[in-house]
């Protein structure tokens, strides 16, 4: 044994654990071009280059329509990265939806569920540009959104279809069921030059954008962000030119939209497809509802390393002090008001915590947006004294 005369020093593992968070990461299915390109598999991309790479690219989107994500995303938003799912070079709505077999092996949508044991990156929205318009692809993308491993939460961006003028989206909006506050409803399409893009796949791009100048922290609204475009038209090119008036009533639905206004066309709508039917302020809202699935994501992966482990009052305060530093600084930079967790006596009986089971009750408040601001103009006579001494 080593003989020692002196003081010596040792470092022991942090006891507050750090919040394992990850950025914005959209899961996009749909086909694309290449006959090399693997089949329900997810594809994980960094640069297009990576895309193109793995799944080829054609300028013919309505056919291939994951070429029209990559090119929207990598090169007119420059966000990363993406999780791509491609169905072959032609596809259905059936094999988008997808199924799990008698062995277990999984295709379209449920392929969602690979996406974390794979790359170990939980997916932040779910898209399916070209095919979310249809209602069995609309329902099966929130039913992955609400339930990812069973654990996590994520939002799914949903077209409406773009075949249908003004007047009817509200009516398909109520017959296809798209009412959830986990999906965000667009309309209607969007143009840049020659090409045409769906309003989700543009999102997606905003989304993540604004999450990214807000270290990846889902707390501020896509709306009234920039989009990449210089029109808004129907699935057949037939221009739109929606006042403020028809977006806002598009708003009131909980239906997304863009608008000319302020400097070139805008994302335009804070709403989930919950609203109107939906108030509640978690559910109502897109960056609050973000917001609650990214903190809850978040608190399952970093404190996951806690279970199975022996109920003390150790444990307790470990998860409890880690939780509300983390919210200290999160106020502190202003991506909530406030919130604290506690551990209440009330919420946990003997029994459950003779079964092994603990709750937390966690009270967080993360900041609405302002989605209306007035001012009250009012001629003032007084001045009339100052300016001209009367």
């Amino acid at each position: 044994m080593t003989y020692k005369h002196g003081i010596s020093i040792e470092e022991s593992p942090t006891s507050i654990n750090p919040p394992l968070v990850s950025g914005t990461v959209p899961v996009v299915f749909g086909t694309a071009p290449s006959a090399d390109a693997p089949v329900n598999e997810p594809v994980l991309c960094y640069t297009n280059t990576e895309a193109v790479d793995s799944l080829g690219y054609d300028d013919d989107w309505t056919k291939y329509t994951l070429c029209e994500f990559m090119y929207s995303h990598f090169q007119l938003f420059q966000q990363s990265p993406v999780v791509f799912v491609n169905v072959g070079t032609t596809a259905t709505a059936t094999d988008i939806v997808g199924d799990v077999d008698a062995d277990g092996k999984q295709t379209g949508l449920e392929l969602v569920d690979q996406v974390f044991p794979r790359f170990g990156i939980v997916p932040s929205l779910i898209l399916a540009p070209g095919f979310s318009h249809e209602s069995t692809v609309a329902a099966a993308m929130l039913a992955k959104a609400g339930s990812v491993n069973g654990q996590f939460k994520c939002l799914a961006l949903i077209d409406v279809d773009t075949s249908t003028n003004y007047a009817g989206v509200t009516t398909w909006k109520s017959t296809n069921n798209v009412t959830s506050e986990r999906q965000i409803l667009c309309y209607p399409m969007l143009s840049l030059g020659d090409k045409i893009f769906h309003l989700s796949t543009q999102l997606a791009g905003v989304i993540c954008k604004v999450n990214a100048e807000n270290n990846n922290i889902p707390y501020e609204s896509p709306s009234n962000k920039s989009l990449q475009a210089d029109g808004t038209v129907l699935k057949d090119g037939t221009p739109m030119f929606l006042g403020i008036d028809q977006a806002n009533a598009l708003n009131g639905q909980g239906i997304m939209t863009a608008i000319n206004i302020s400097g070139g066309f805008k994302a335009w709508g804070s709403r989930t497809a919950a609203y109107p039917t939906s108030t509640d302020v978690k559910d109502a809202f897109i960056p609050v509802r973000s917001m609650f699935d990214w903190m809850s994501n978040t608190i399952i992966l970093t404190y996951w390393n806690k279970l199975d482990g022996p109920i003390t009052n150790r444990l307790i305060e470990s998860i409890t002090d880690g939780i509300n530093i983390w919210f200290n600084g999160l106020r502190s930079g202003g991506y909530i008001l406030g919130g604290n967790i506690q551990y209440l006596a009330s919420e946990n009986s003997i029994d459950n915590i003779i079964d092994g089971k603990i709750k937390f009750h966690v009270y967080v408040t993360p900041p609405t947006p302002a989605r209306e601001i007035s001012f009250e103009i009012e001629y003032d006579a007084q001045y009339l004294t100052s300016a001209l001494g009367v």
